[in-house]
């Protein structure tokens, strides 16, 4: 899942009752589309703040809030993501009315 505004109900620093309806109900307010990147690949740690146990359960609380809030989303694996998301955003794009090629 990368959309920063979702990612602010998960990475928040403060207590709240509200902050986290109020993004998703920000969220729903736009058009999106949302895609889970699932992890089939050796981890590399180089570089990265999370162990790859810390990552697993990050991805497992940010699941968690796409279905608490029964938000849409589609699984891809990480090996597949580019082509696949590419493809169907740009099938979303060229169906849009409003859609203008750039030339």
């Amino acid at each position: 899942m990368d959309s920063p505004l979702l990612l602010s109900a998960y990475y928040r620093k403060f207590d709240s009752k509200y902050f986290d309806d109020f993004v998703v109900e920000s969220y729903k307010q736009m058009n999106n589309v949302t895609y889970f990147v699932d992890r089939n690949t050796v981890f590399m740690q180089n570089g990265r703040v999370h162990t790859e146990e810390e990552s697993k359960m990050i991805d497992k609380k940010l699941e968690d809030i796409l279905i608490k809030y029964e938000l849409p989303y589609k699984h891809v694996k990480n090996t597949e993501a580019v082509d696949i998301i590419t493809k169907e955003i740009l099938e979303i794009i060229k169906n849009q009315k409003e859609y203008q090629p750039i030339t």
